[in-house]
């Protein structure tokens, strides 16, 4: 986990703002249980089925990059 903590000296930037210079955005963070879509591959489909799946969106998971969805 990297550390994003204001600290004094940083001008009141975390360190990440400071290593890229740019604003650190929230804007890819989703409400919880709002709609979501996830990507079906081709293998996993016929010609004729969605490419998506529908899901609400029910948590961030800690251990993995990804986000947790409930099938609807």
């Amino acid at each position: 986990m990297q550390n994003r903590s204001p600290h004094v000296k940083l001008d009141d930037q975390t360190p990440q703002e400071a290593w890229s210079r740019q604003k650190l955005t929230v804007s890819h963070l989703k409400v919880f249980g709002s709609v979501a879509y996830a990507h079906v591959p081709d293998k996993q489909r016929t010609k004729l089925e969605d490419k998506s799946k529908r899901y609400i969106f029910i948590r961030y998971d800690e251990k993995t990059k990804g986000t947790c969805y409930l099938n609807q």
